[in-house]
């Protein structure tokens, strides 16, 4: 080998052991952020396992819950207006105005 291709080969050695140093340190870095929940390794895991659950819900399902909730929601709504017609109702038979903490409500 040559002095020039010796010199060469220094300088791309050196360069790449900058770049590992580099790469090293900002590995590093990313790890010591993660590692309240774990590092790395620990929050790779997280995710496969997240990913490998989730892959077992069909969007069917998750809509078919959703549309219960809603359902519901929708009845206990309609039962709370009732309740307070109702409650409305018997203030007017009774001759009363709503008092602190009644109100009347449209029907």
């Amino acid at each position: 080998m040559s002095t020039g291709e010796n010199r060469a080969l220094a300088a791309d050695v050196a360069t790449l052991r900058d770049v590992l140093e580099r790469v090293t340190r900002a590995w590093n870095g990313i790890d010591g952020s993660l590692a309240p929940s774990g590092g790395v390794a620990r929050v790779l895991e997280l995710y496969e396992q997240m990913r490998a659950g989730l892959g077992r819900l069909d969007f069917e399902d998750l809509d078919r819950a959703a549309a219960d909730v809603k359902a519901s929601v929708d009845a206990l709504l309609t039962m709370d207006s009732d309740l307070r017609k109702l409650n409305n109702l018997k203030l007017l038979f009774e001759g009363r105005s709503a008092g602190p903490g009644e109100r009347l409500e449209d029907e």
